[in-house]
């Protein structure tokens, strides 16, 4: 898995799949860690258990959707605060068995069911460490956005697509709302975004992707 530092604050995790990659994100806040998205497990987090021994600032877990390779290593997260839209909460119950079936094309480890324990509809605060998490809808209905507003960096989940070439991600919300999701997020004029897939990009994607839609 590499690792890259894009500042002291913001740590990116890339491993390459086959056929595709998976970025998690570390924030080393001021008055906690943030962890977006556990991945596919135990492969997913060693290398981010590593980077944050001798931490004894709490970790929170953020998911910023259903999907199982954004949540199968929740579960390695029992004591630890787990954030998500409530329709997350709700989907990943739902769709778990279906998420242990496409596990195993990847990964031996069986995972336990392991929900979000602090859900929100439209927006959820961490002021202290400068973060803002709001609901996204678009490449999934549950989908969530969380900007520093400290570095201006803006984690868009997979509301972008596996690559820049295919940078319209499928979507499960019609295009209008999806529309209004990147809206948002640009309004925030962020510096950099970061994608579940696609890993970090410069802002003018968002102007990309919605010329591609027009």
């Amino acid at each position: 898995m590499e690792v890259i530092e894009l500042s002291q604050r913001h740590i990116i995790f890339k491993a390459e799949l086959e056929g595709w990659d998976l970025h998690l994100h570390l924030i080393k806040a001021q008055y906690q860690n943030y962890l977006i998205d556990t991945g596919i497990g135990e492969k997913s987090l060693v290398p981010i258990w590593e980077y944050l021994k001798g931490e004894t600032k709490p970790l929170v877990i953020i998911n910023t959707h259903y999907h199982w390779d954004h949540i199968y290593g929740n579960y390695h997260f029992s004591k630890n605060l787990i954030v998500s839209h409530q329709m997350c909460r709700e989907l990943s119950f739902e769709t778990w068995q279906e998420s242990l079936v496409q596990a195993k094309a990847y990964t031996d480890e069986v995972a336990e069911l392991k929900l979000a324990n602090l859900v929100f509809d439209h927006q959820l605060a961490f002021p202290e460490d400068e973060l803002v998490i709001f609901h996204t809808p678009g490449h999934t209905l549950d989908g969530i956005s969380i900007y520093d507003a400290r570095e201006g960096v803006l984690n868009m989940g997979d509301n972008l697509g596996d690559t820049y070439d295919e940078i319209v991600p499928t979507l499960d919300s019609s295009k209008a709302v999806y529309l209004e999701s990147l809206n948002k997020c640009k309004e925030l004029k962020p510096k950099i975004c970061i994608s579940g897939h696609c890993g970090i990009q410069n802002p003018d994607i968002l102007d990309k992707v919605i010329r591609e839609l027009e």
